[in-house]
């Protein structure tokens, strides 16, 4: 960033910007984490462990009280829609983050939203993939996903290719 600034300054482009200008600058509490795993890979559990942290998750659409978990598959299109206009909401009223979005985000149209409605309110996206055994996640899951749904999701998960622009991790 210093050399392309110094370079706009040297031909003049910044000329009329004072020296000490900020153009961009990426803030810790304004970084937005999306997780992205098999159901049952730990992402919640990774989401607790982000401190200071606001956390959305299409799973709390499901919480019943503080305890139950109640998961019904025909309100999963609601549930994102909800958790997404909870997202939005939270970024237009303008409190800093991080943020984490703690869903199984396991193709790009699904992340996407987030990474652009994140950037157009000055957060830095960065995926987490939330690695694990498939058959151990299996085995922990809440949601009762069949079996050959849940293969599904782990062909997808091993296969998602993210644009090359974004940031991406593995834990």
């Amino acid at each position: 960033m210093e050399n392309t600034v110094r370079f706009l300054r040297e031909t003049g482009l910044l000329a009329e910007l004072p020296k000490d200008h900020v153009l961009w600058e990426n803030k810790m509490n304004k970084e937005l984490i999306i997780l992205s795993g098999l159901p049952g890979s730990g992402k919640s559990h990774y989401a607790n462990l982000v401190s200071s942290s606001t956390v959305f998750s299409t799973d709390n659409f499901f919480m019943r009280g503080r305890e139950e978990y109640k998961y019904d598959p025909s309100l999963e299109g609601k549930a994102h829609a909800e958790t997404f206009r909870d997202f939005l909401e939270h970024l237009e009223a303008g409190i800093d983050g991080p943020i984490v979005i703690d869903n199984t985000n396991l193709s790009t149209w699904e992340i996407s939203p987030y990474v652009l409605a994140g950037s157009a309110y000055g957060f830095s996206a960065i995926v987490v993939r939330i690695l694990c055994d498939p058959e151990e996640a299996f085995a922990r899951q809440v949601h009762d996903v069949p079996r050959e749904v849940f293969d599904q999701m782990v062909e997808n998960f091993a296969n998602l290719e993210y644009p090359a622009h974004w940031q991406v991790e593995e834990k």
